[in-house]
């Protein structure tokens, strides 16, 4: 008697192997990009646009290094600069995170039922962050003798041969607000602290060691901070407009430092910006994956 094949686990149905399927019901089980995700030109573009204000970020640190290399830039305006933006950048920052805990307790709708002590704790932590901050920039001033000699034997080619490699790491592991196993906050971070580091000795004061190392945090701690705040609420039309700004601005610096530099990396922020996600966006729907029986079982959940 003839046993017809069935599809069942651990039930012998016949001579065939374990892997056998026929020929008919192989063809018609394989599926064509299952689970594929549509990714548009808007949303590319935006995670495109972050990518960007990284780089340009990275770019307008060795152009501040650049300039007070060639005495363009003082310290003290450097360090004008740097507090104005990061008292901007904290003030906008906890006016978001306060809009978000007003949320939370209902401030706008129901100040009856405001807990008294909200407010309170809230301005000790504010309080908390500046002492923080003072001991952070003392530590820095303090430190900024010993970072200012620290590398100051070690060959000027090896030092920017060493803070190249650094700024490709940090680069590279950046978090970009998306998951990939490349990323990791600290390594980015404390590769971007030792390009200063690094770079510390080749200026000519301590106070320009002071104001690099301060720009360094400026740029590679809290602004990241703020940029996270932006991406949490979704305000994906302010960190558009920041983003490319940051990129105009960087063009426009890098202009008065040579010309050459600067068709580079205008056409750099051309492709990451616009070029790239519309050959991304452009690629999508020749995607092509196959599944079928030989996909390994994964389990659901009802």
């Amino acid at each position: 008697m003839e046993v017809s094949w069935r599809k069942v686990l651990y039930a012998k149905s016949g001579d065939w192997p374990d892997n056998y399927v026929p020929d008919a019901q192989f063809a018609s089980e394989i599926k064509h990009n299952l689970n594929v995700q549509k990714h548009h030109f808007p949303t590319v573009a935006l995670g495109a646009s972050c990518v960007a204000q990284h780089l340009s970020t990275v770019l307008l640190y060795i152009a501040a290094f650049v300039f007070m290399m060639e005495s363009r830039l003082k310290p003290d305006d450097l360090l004008v600069v740097s507090g104005f933006c990061a008292t901007c950048g904290y003030v906008l920052y906890k006016m978001l995170t306060l809009e978000v805990l007003a949320r939370r307790y209902k401030f706008l709708a129901l100040p009856d039922q405001v807990p008294n002590d909200v407010f309170e704790n809230y301005s000790q932590v504010v309080l908390f962050e500046l002492k923080q901050a003072l001991l952070l920039i003392a530590l820095v001033y303090m430190m900024s003798p010993i970072l200012k000699t620290l590398t100051s034997e070690i060959s000027s080619d090896t030092i920017y041969a060493m803070s190249t490699g650094c700024f490709l790491i940090n680069l590279l592991f950046n978090d970009y607000g998306t998951y990939s196993v490349f990323m990791s906050s600290p390594v980015s971070l404390n590769s971007a602290i030792c390009v200063s580091v690094l770079l510390a000795s080749r200026l000519e004061t301590t106070l320009h060691t002071f104001s690099l190392v301060l720009l360094s945090f400026l740029s590679f701690v809290l602004l990241p901070k703020l940029l996270c705040v932006l991406k949490t609420r979704e305000m994906n039309a302010s960190l558009l407009i920041f983003n490319i700004v940051s990129c105009i601005l960087c063009c426009s610096v890098f202009y008065l430092i040579n010309t050459i530099c600067f068709c580079l990396i205008f056409g750099l922020f051309l492709s990451v910006l616009l070029l790239l996600p519309l050959f991304f966006v452009w690629l999508q729907p020749k995607k092509k994956t196959i599944h079928g029986p030989w996909d390994e079982a994964v389990l659901k959940d009802d």
